[in-house]
């Protein structure tokens, strides 16, 4: 092959590269989500973990939130164990609310009926 060829397609892959990482940057911008998942996605995902540990219910789609500011909830009892990062199932048909540790794959609390909380703290 030709010097001039290699070096060419060399530069086209390194703007190429360039290219596309700037634009995942780019929208990904302001955002606590590092791994490029939009909400939708992370939301499937817990979601899809959640149901391999307990049935939940399959007439109604929760409310999922992600847990950013714990100072919000540290006076609701049911939050006393979680963590920033963990997830919330909220369904309000059902009278459930499931917190959800990722990290560790694990059911932290649920609250069956009676659940009294608030959406402060939540970033989702």
């Amino acid at each position: 092959m030709n010097k001039k060829v290699v070096i060419i397609v060399a530069i086209i892959v390194m703007l190429s590269l360039g290219i596309f990482f700037g634009l995942r940057a780019f929208n990904n911008r302001g955002s606590n989500n590092p791994g490029g998942y939009n909400n939708q996605q992370i939301s499937a995902r817990v979601l899809d973990k959640v149901n391999r540990i307990i049935y939940l219910p399959s007439d109604e789609i929760p409310a999922i939130g992600t847990i950013e500011n714990l100072d919000k909830l540290s006076s609701n009892k049911f939050f006393s164990s979680a963590k920033a990062g963990d997830s919330t199932l909220i369904y309000t048909k059902s009278k459930k609310v499931i917190l959800y540790r990722e990290s560790e794959n694990k059911i932290v609390n649920i609250c069956w009926s009676n659940c009294e909380f608030s959406y402060e703290g939540f970033g989702n």
